[in-house]
């Protein structure tokens, strides 16, 4: 199953559980009606009530409508509101469940390979590395992801989960929790999370009401042993409220009983298919299995103990709360050992033998543990790839013209990557988790000079490394940048950016998208006036289009999206475009952008372009066409690519796979080329990781 599919699983499941919301809404108003309908006759409403002589006097249709009317307004509107709270992304469920941001400059060990481990599977999988969170008072071993989508995610672990995993172990946790992000599940939790919340409102209402109507009949009764007047003793105040909010409570409660069914049947079957992700992802399926493992062996296992856990336990990576009478019926994840079982079924076995008391968990975890000959391979092949990455040679950009298709052409045979790519392999790897883009994430990494590493850590630095990236690299164009530079910003980024320019400079080419991914974190933590100020001074930076260069425009493009989104701003945007035709003009520009990036000629411009219009099946060819030079600008480029964030997710899977037969036509991609193929899949928020040659 590919990563369009995943998505559109779980579109579906997501229309299933509003029709099965939709249908407890309906059955809570039917249960609340009926005591609605006893209280009205009970209270003697005038023209609402009716004798219980009539044999029609239940069905009230004026009253259905006002009970109707308040159950969906009190149940959306709750489950509204708490969707809205969540949607601006995960790190608002983190702090919400009581976690700590992590400092990614931090000296903590444990939290330094956590974020270690993060950032590595972020590049390699083609998601935006997501903030990380550390659940400090939580002692059980668990870890969750959260977010509205993929650019606003978070991961979380908890303190005990953190002590306690090795490092294979985590990566095999946190290749977990990636899964979900790839797959669209996260959206889905927050959804989930939200109706949950309306109906437990229910119950809040209830309570709150039962409180009032004993209240109110406690005064009462102080007030009538004080008067002996026996009007005093009319109970008819009371028992209404007191039913309704009976009623309220019960029916909440009962809601709640099958929204956890519910809960607990799609998020069982998630975390098998998370953990077969993980293990393709790693290609360590004793790392996952050790880490479940440990959870089975320590008291607390993955217990939270946080007073909000209920609603969002089917976010963990193990059940977060004790198991319940009914055991699996309200179980939001699979038992350990079966999903141990489907890992490595010897430690299964020796699980069971642990739980029997025949063996201690210390020989399972030994049996787990990676062999030498295992840790010695894999340190073979991460040092290949740092050598392989060692050897590339630099390539620099040279100034763009106002056109992009004179752009960052290939000059000699190091300026570009010969590989056998093959556009069905290519659009296989989007949105899965494969141990080689693991691989070469880490290298990528482990080739990056450590202080720009330090520096995309940290605000100050991030910031002046995404000026550095935008920056031209030398001549009156960048004297004159600097100087606006200046007259915006404090004078400490200035200095910055003198600190780190040499480090960028000697900086491969191959590291510059890597190195951007790495700030992500740092710019969602800027404040909004912080936020504002940066923009405007990258967009005063880089306002003359003829100063441009092909990296500038992608480096620029990526920064301003992710402003966009670290403000809330098109998190949860509407699709406007539902047909090719509608985008057909803007899918013509991309395709030719691409066609012209790295192609010296017309002619083998028009035979990629052909190749990507070809993808498009069913598609009026005249309405789509090669664009000349002189309209492949940047400014058109950018408004095109802005409507196509529109378009309709399967618009958007058509689109990416057009152009990556356009970019694959002859085998050959260019760094040019690949980094505005990183760029239009970040606007169609498709995630591509890092580019390896295929056989």
């Amino acid at each position: 199953m590919d990563f369009f599919q995943h998505q559109d699983d779980a579109r579906k499941r997501s229309l299933v559980l509003v029709a099965l919301f939709f249908c407890c809404v309906l059955a809570i108003v039917f249960f609340v009606y009926l005591p609605v309908v006893v209280m009205a006759t009970y209270a003697d409403m005038g023209v609402v009530a009716r004798s219980f002589e009539n044999p029609t006097w239940w069905w009230q249709t004026d009253l259905l409508l006002m009970t109707f009317a308040a159950i969906a307004l009190s149940v959306g509107g709750a489950s509204a509101w708490k969707i809205h709270q969540l949607s601006s992304g995960g790190a608002s469920v983190a702090l919400m469940l009581g976690g700590k941001l992590v400092d990614p400059a931090t000296t903590d060990a444990a939290e330094k390979r956590l974020i270690n481990v993060v950032e590595e599977m972020a590049i390699a999988s083609g998601v935006p590395v997501p903030l990380v969170f550390v659940l400090d008072q939580e002692r059980g071993l668990n870890a969750f992801a959260a977010g509205y989508s993929m650019e606003d995610a978070a991961v979380a672990v908890t303190r005990g989960g953190l002590d306690a995993w090795n490092r294979d172990e985590l990566q095999g946790v946190i290749a977990h929790e990636f899964s979900h992000i790839l797959n669209g599940d996260m959206r889905l939790n927050i959804r989930m999370m939200g109706w949950l919340h309306g109906i437990l409102f229910l119950t809040l209402i209830g309570r709150f009401l039962l409180y009032a109507a004993s209240g109110s009949n406690n005064r009462r009764r102080t007030q009538w042993a004080m008067d002996s007047n026996p009007r005093h003793n009319d109970r008819g105040g009371f028992v209404p409220i007191f039913l309704l909010g009976a009623t309220l409570w019960l029916v909440g409660s009962i809601g709640m009983i099958f929204a956890r069914l519910l809960k607990g049947g799609v998020s069982r079957q998630r975390e098998f298919l998370a953990d077969a992700a993980a293990v393709q992802f790693t290609r360590n399926p004793n790392g996952l299995a050790g880490a479940l493992v440990k959870v089975a062996g320590v008291r607390e296992q993955g217990e939270i103990l946080h007073e909000r856990a209920e609603e969002a336990s089917h976010l963990f990576f193990g059940a977060a709360l004790r198991p319940s009478m009914l055991g699996s019926l309200f179980a939001t994840h699979p038992p350990l050992r079966e999903r141990v079982r489907r890992l490595n079924p010897a430690a299964a076995r020796r699980l069971k033998e642990v739980e029997e008391g025949r063996v201690n968990l210390g020989e399972v975890i030994a049996f787990l543990a990676p062999k030498d000959a295992q840790a010695e391979a894999v340190a073979k092949a991460s040092v290949r790839a740092i050598e392989a990455h060692a050897r590339q040679a630099e390539h620099v950009a040279e100034r763009a013209p106002a056109t992009v298709a004179a752009l960052e052409r290939p000059v000699n045979a190091s300026a570009h990557t010969e590989m056998t790519l093959r556009p069905e392999a290519l659009l296989a790897d989007i949105g899965e988790l494969r141990e080689e883009h693991l691989e070469e994430s880490r290298s990528l990494l482990e080739a990056m000079p450590e202080s720009l590493r330090e520096a995309a850590h940290t605000q100050l630095g991030a910031i002046a490394l995404l000026y550095l990236l935008v920056l031209d690299r030398t001549g009156p164009g960048r004297d004159a940048q600097m100087e606006r530079l200046r007259a915006m910003e404090h004078e400490a980024v200035p200095r910055e950016i003198e600190r780190l320019q040499d480090a960028l400079r000697d900086l491969p080419v191959s590291l510059r998208l890597p190195l951007l991914e790495l700030t992500t974190p740092a710019l969602r933590t800027l404040s909004a006036e912080q936020r504002e100020q940066f923009r405007r001074t990258v967009e005063a930076m880089v306002k003359e289009e003829s100063q441009l260069t092909l990296f500038q425009f992608v480096a620029r493009k990526v920064i301003l999206r992710r402003l966009r989104r670290a403000s809330g701003e098109g998190v949860d945007v509407r699709p406007q475009y539902f047909a090719l035709g509608a985008i057909s003009a803007d899918l013509a520009l991309l395709l030719s952008v691409l066609a012209r990036v790295g192609n010296p000629d017309d002619a083998r411009a028009r035979r990629a372009f052909e190749a990507g219009r070809g993808a498009l099946k069913g598609l009026d060819e005249g309405r789509v066409r090669l664009q000349p030079p002189a309209m492949c600008t940047f400014l058109r480029l950018e408004q095109a690519l802005d409507r196509l964030e529109l378009a309709a997710p399967h618009l958007k899977r058509r689109v990416i796979e057009a152009c990556t037969h356009c970019v694959l036509e002859d085998g050959v991609i260019t760094v040019g080329e690949a980094e505005l193929y990183r760029v239009f899949a970040e606007a169609l928020e498709v995630p591509v990781p890092p580019l390896l040659p295929r056989g």
